[in-house]
């Protein structure tokens, strides 16, 4: 199990000189853990695999919500590789292994993006996302040319290209400056001042995950 851990993420099997007697225990012991938890995981996460999300995706209002649900899915669902299955959606493809986190977390930027139990996984990743796009919408349109692909990865990569691109970030920031400078609270009866706040909440909101 421990070697199976280091293969999988990407790392060369092999012990230094300070690795003593009491670490290798150690390790094993965790790796044994790991794999306990991950049995009970791969159960967990087959309720999810035909989840329909809260928030299917049309266009770029429902962007940030969909993505939400997708890698909160997506984390509870193990994959072929023994990894929860958000590693497919992550935006850097080349795998590297962070020392200083868990591994648990580490693991999700180091395995390996290719190969055969990649593919299987990103077939399943792309079958939960068309699942929850709307078929007749912007977002069904970028994802089209790639259904034949099957590939969750190439999906994502579409999307955000769509959704996350200089010009749709622009345009959101656009948006919610002219809320602020235009939105005003006359009386309730028109207009409720939940639903004024709220319009006020979502603007400010917009421009701080945009940098602004």
């Amino acid at each position: 199990m421990l070697v199976k851990d280091i293969i999988r993420a990407n790392q060369v099997v092999g012990f230094n000189n300070d690795f003593t007697r009491e670490l290798f225990l150690e390790a094993i012991a965790e790796a044994i853990k790991r794999d306990e938890l991950r049995v009970q995981s791969r159960k967990i996460g087959e309720s999810f695999l035909d989840t329909s999300f809260n928030h299917k995706l049309k266009g770029q209002s429902q962007w940030k919500k969909f993505m939400e649900e997708l890698s909160s899915n997506l984390a509870m669902i193990v994959g072929v590789q023994g990894v929860p299955l958000n590693y497919i959606i992550r935006k850097d493809v080349v795998p590297h292994i962070d020392p200083s986190i868990p591994y648990d977390e580490a693991i999700i930027q180091g395995v390996a993006m290719d190969g055969p139990a990649f593919k299987i996984d990103a077939r399943t990743v792309h079958q939960i996302i068309l699942r929850n796009v709307h078929e007749n919408s912007d977002a069904y349109v970028y994802l089209k040319p790639l259904l034949r692909r099957q590939d969750g990865s190439l999906d994502i990569q579409a999307l955000r290209g769509r959704y996350q691109s200089e010009a749709s970030v622009q345009a959101i920031i656009n948006n919610a400056k002219s809320v602020l400078c235009n939105l005003r609270y006359n009386n309730e009866r028109y207009f409720s001042f939940e639903r004024f706040s709220a319009k006020l909440q979502r603007a400010y909101d917009d421009l701080e995950e945009t940098g602004r």
